[in-house]
């Protein structure tokens, strides 16, 4: 088996931080992969559930988990080799051995393959987005990790994506992960709760698709029972996919591997959406049952714990299987996307420094290499200065953290993407964004959210504090310079 590091999502707390960097190895040798685990995290034996953050190649102090020869570590419900097939993005369910550190077992499968049957509606104030796809709907959000297309503002009908995220109250699919699939595609999969389950007809419902499971193989479905209320995989031909219906005759129904199968004493880490919430003692997190009484709540307070809220909850499962949690994390929304090269780096505190701010990454940040180095195990140590990144996060107590950090390979166009500062539009020509005072003049183009062009004085009656807006500078030089393009987001 080739060892490698990788990290996961804050959820799984998995991950490694440059800012504790004691040496650099190489993957590979006797000794097994290291994840660290930071800040203590659970004990015992537990399920971890969440997004795979970003690899790296580095050792780190700390508490770890080991990926040794005896991992295992299964893609698309198949044993493989190794973890090179995971991806930055991929939601994944981890068994693990948390006192001895080791990660005993893997398990990755898509939530959703197949085509697209709505074009995106977007939001660009929260880089998020919403379709159709196989009868489920899909959002996605600056978290989104897109593979083989450039954002959701480059899907169209017709494409056959695989997606992989988490579902929200409604049912809705939040995509941490989508590819855009090359055809032919032969199958359609999706990975969901069945409901609306027609015995004599031989159909159910996951979301708005009608499941025809008459011909289907249901030998590997826990009793051989189709019922309402089981995570289940279903597999079905493309050719049967009618999106008029939408609906899809299966040729195969499992148990999903991405079920939880949490019991009384199991230590859990669990990333999703709020699917209930009555009080912070009767709450589900993904459908699972969470009491949070005694819970310390970070980055937020118990008023930001709302129906679909994002979060992070670490616990242990009591004898009601309810997860008592002990810590709730709110996972932020970005509202900062910056496309530009790199002044200066810090690994020693964890910073990098882009048109003259200082952005923090932590256990959270996502890392990526779509340069054409395309190192697959990224860290902050493969940055240097002057090099092409895109950055997306959001302020805190005046201070920038990062979400994601996605290297690229050079452009002569630099994009700057936040709200308007506090008292940002005043007298003079400029505005402010993250501190900086960008200027315009007569040669600078206007536009509103629908893209269309406004004059001057038109865009900034439209403008007020805390507005998103994007500044465009073309053949780049300096934020000094007079920005070539502001369009309200």
């Amino acid at each position: 088996m080739r060892i490698g590091i990788f990290k996961l999502y804050a959820s799984l707390r998995i991950y490694c931080i440059a800012a504790l960097l004691v040496s650099v190895t190489a993957c590979g040798g006797g000794i097994g992969a290291i994840i660290l685990l930071v800040e203590g995290g659970i004990s015992g034996t537990g399920i971890s559930f969440g997004t795979i953050a970003a690899f790296a190649s580095v050792f780190v102090n700390g508490t770890r988990l080991e990926i040794d020869s005896q991992t295992e570590i299964f893609i698309d419900e198949q044993q493989v080799a190794d973890e090179t097939g995971l991806k930055v993005g991929f939601v994944i369910r981890v068994e693990a051995d948390f006192d001895n550190s080791i990660a005993r077992r893997i398990d990755y499968i898509e939530t959703v393959r197949g085509p697209l049957t709505t074009n995106p509606v977007i939001n660009p104030d929260t880089f998020a987005g919403s379709f159709d796809l196989l009868g489920q709907t899909v959002l996605t959000n600056s978290a989104t990790i897109f593979d083989g297309i450039a954002d959701v503002t480059a899907l169209a009908m017709g494409n056959v994506l695989d997606i992989s995220g988490v579902r929200n109250s409604t049912g809705a699919v939040v995509a941490r992960y989508i590819e855009l699939k090359s055809p032919p595609i032969s199958d359609y999969r999706l990975v969901g709760i069945i409901d609306s389950t027609d015995p004599l007809a031989e159909t159910f419902r996951i979301g708005n698709l009608v499941v025809d499971y008459m011909g289907a193989d249901i030998s590997q479905l826990n009793g051989g029972v189709v019922e309402d209320g089981i995570e289940v995989r279903v597999t079905g031909s493309a050719s049967s996919f009618v999106s008029a219906t939408p609906s899809i005759e299966a040729d195969k129904i499992t148990n999903s591997v991405l079920a939880l199968g949490i019991q009384n004493g199991d230590s859990v880490e669990l990333e999703g959406a709020v699917t209930r919430f009555v009080l912070i003692s009767e709450m589900e997190v993904n459908g699972f049952p969470v009491d949070a009484s005694a819970a310390v709540i970070e980055d937020g307070n118990i008023n930001d714990i709302i129906v679909d809220a994002l979060v992070e909850v670490e616990g242990a499962v009591d004898n009601a299987d309810i997860l008592v949690a002990s810590k709730i994390k709110i996972i932020p929304i970005d509202n900062i996307r910056i496309e530009a090269s790199v002044d200066s780096i810090d690994t020693v505190n964890n910073t990098i420094e882009v048109l003259g701010r200082i952005f923090q990454l932590n256990q959270k940040t996502q890392l990526d290499d779509k340069s054409s180095a395309k190192i697959p195990q990224f860290s902050l140590l493969d940055i240097s200065p002057l090099d092409w990144v895109e950055l997306r996060g959001y302020s805190k107590d005046g201070s920038y953290f990062l979400s994601r950090l996605v290297r690229d390979d050079p452009d002569s166009d630099v994009r700057l993407q936040a709200p308007v500062d506090e008292n940002g539009v005043g007298p003079g020509s400029t505005i402010s964004m993250l501190g900086i005072a960008v200027p315009w003049d007569v040669n600078t183009s206007f536009e509103d959210v629908d893209n269309q062009s406004l004059n001057e004085s038109e865009f900034f009656n439209l403008v007020f504090d805390g507005d998103v807006v994007k500044a465009r500078w073309k053949d780049y030089t300096s934020t000094s310079v007079p920005v070539d393009e502001l369009s309200l987001e």
